[in-house]
């Protein structure tokens, strides 16, 4: 319960769902449930009076009378079950709608250190597998927990009312099967988090494998990687093996409920319907309840078996929303444009303890210069990108932009003024179109002639811009995949650039007129390019050697 509490609490914090509109829609669920179940406790005991004061006296006026309020009582459990059941439906779509969009939000608001620290495949299977589970638990087993509960005290006080011997033996006897069940529970929930950990490490290695299956052929380590894969699989299926037999020696224990329970009814009951101290028809009711009582447990023992095993993915969603590996937002958002003067001043920044990147180190970049950076890997030249865009928060020192350190900006606006061009640059799929005009406010006209500066030449593609790039780039080559990063960048009017080996996988003969197109579209910008190829450092009016 206290999970979701906790997700209740981030979605009200958030604005997604307030706690006033949370409690309308459990008031509605809960006055159909408890309508359902009223209906249901009434059900037995009707077939009662049939026996007993119709078919046993032979009065067949209360025959149909209590046939009539059977049905119609039986029509009130079947629409008042669906009525809340769709209710639950929809109120938990909307519930995990918000969480996996808070979810998602959160991952976007991240920066370097959580990505030391998770894996894509990890996140990935939380947005696709673990919130999905938590959907089945909601639309599925918190429905049928509410209403279960209720019939469950309904029948046990009738129980009791009818018969005090059977009723007090069957709440000792329900009493015994929960504590038999928490303890049990308590060894599935052990296992569950560290297989949850397995299964998700699995997720990541394979979700990385697939990503790099051509990478892996042509490396010839394809026969390793299958080797891994299938090792690593049969781990998997034996522990979910294990899992699934605790699971079902928990269900087991419940199902003993109804044998114990049906055995003791027959044996009192029986007698004192022998010696007319009960009728038949109570008789047949209390059968009757017996079953009904035995739904309530078998369900709830199973809902408790599913949120055992399944603790581990509310613990794995809250290390990321409560995360505080994340890019903090500034308050400050200038009307104007950026100038576009940068300041490093005295930074010192290490990914690992006692491996500094950086320390006491200066930078000054005047607006309209552009600088070139190079150095060998791992000297730090992307983290200054990093640093610039908050990615990574130095330990000491200040990252400055027209005089106001970085982190007192508001993201959207570093955003909305700062292009950065990535090494291993990535391209959402979509169309040619929609690739370059991300934001979609340029005119066939603009988005052609940026292509054709960049040596783009639209009858390369089949579709012309509409094209479908497929995921992952599949169907363009390396090349491609720059020149199109560097008109999708500069089709942009941003104050300053950042481009990180933005000729790397050009060819000799076009790498020519694409540096002169930069240094075009770079005039009066405030630009940092790390290189070590001499044609693009030729337009830098300023070169720096890290090292």
């Amino acid at each position: 319960m206290k999970y979701w509490i906790r997700c209740l609490r981030c979605l009200h914090d958030s604005g997604r769902m307030r706690y006033a509109e949370f409690g309308k829609k459990q008031i509605q669920c809960i006055v159909l449930v408890l309508i359902s179940s009223i209906a249901t406790i009434m059900f037995p005991n009707l077939v009662s009076k049939i026996i007993d004061e119709g078919i046993g006296i032979g009065e067949l006026t209360n025959i149909y009378k209590y046939s009539i309020f059977l049905g119609t009582t039986g029509v009130i459990m079947i629409i008042s079950e669906y009525a809340y059941q769709m209710s639950f439906y929809k109120f938990s779509q909307k519930f995990i709608l918000e969480i996996k969009e808070l979810f998602f939000s959160k991952l976007l608001k991240t920066n370097i250190a959580f990505w030391s620290k998770h894996t894509a495949g990890d996140m990935f299977k939380i947005l696709e597998d673990d919130i999905a589970a938590i959907e089945n638990m909601f639309t599925r087993s918190i429905s049928s927990i509410i209403s279960n509960v209720f019939i469950l005290i309904g029948v046990t006080s009738y129980l009791i009312h009818m018969h005090r011997k059977i009723g007090f033996f069957l709440i000792i006897f329900t009493v015994i099967i929960v504590w038999i069940q928490k303890r049990y529970g308590k060894k599935l929930e052990n296992f569950a988090y560290p297989f949850r950990e397995e299964v998700a490490m699995f997720s990541s290695y394979t979700n990385e494998v697939l990503n790099n299956i051509i990478n892996i052929e042509m490396c010839g380590i394809k026969e390793k990687v299958n080797e891994n894969y299938c090792e690593k699989n049969k781990k998997i299926v034996k522990k979910t093996l294990q899992q699934l037999k605790l699971i079902t020696i928990l269900k087991s224990i419940i199902s003993s409920y109804s044998i114990c329970s049906l055995f003791v009814i027959m044996m009192i009951g029986a007698g004192e319907v022998l010696v007319n101290k009960m009728s038949v028809g109570d008789l047949v009711s209390l059968t009757m309840y017996i079953q009904w009582l035995l739904g309530p447990i078998v369900v709830l023992g199973d809902a408790y078996a599913e949120f055992k095993s399944n603790l581990p993915i509310f613990e794995r969603i809250f290390n990321v929303i409560d995360s505080k590996d994340i890019v903090y937002e500034g308050q400050i958002y200038p009307k104007s444009q950026m100038i576009g003067e940068i300041e490093i001043r005295n930074i010192k920044f290490s990914y690992m303890q006692g491996k500094e990147v950086f320390h006491d180190f200066l930078l000054t970049v005047q607006p309209g210069q552009t600088l070139g950076i190079t150095g060998k890997n791992g000297c730090g030249k992307t983290t200054i990108f990093r640093m610039i865009l908050k990615l990574c928060e130095p330990e000491s020192g200040d990252v400055i932009i027209d005089k106001i350190p970085v982190k007192n900006y508001a993201t959207s606006y570093l955003s909305s003024q700062i292009g950065c061009l990535l090494q291993d640059e990535f391209i959402i799929s979509g169309s040619l179109r929609e690739v370059i005009d991300v934001e979609q406010m340029h005119s066939d006209y603009e988005i052609l002639s940026i292509m054709e500066d960049f040596c783009l030449n639209v009858e390369e593609f089949s579709e012309g811009l509409d094209t479908r790039i497929g995921e992952n780039t599949s169907n363009l080559s390396g090349g491609q995949v720059q020149k199109i990063s560097l008109a999708r960048l500069f089709l942009q009017d941003k104050a300053v650039y950042l481009l990180d080996e933005p000729t790397a996988a050009i060819d000799l003969g076009a790498e020519e007129i694409i540096c002169c197109s930069i240094k075009k579209y770079l005039e009066g910008k405030t630009a940092i390019i790390i290189t070590h190829r001499e044609k693009i450092l030729s337009i830098c009016d300023r070169k720096l050697l890290i090292v």
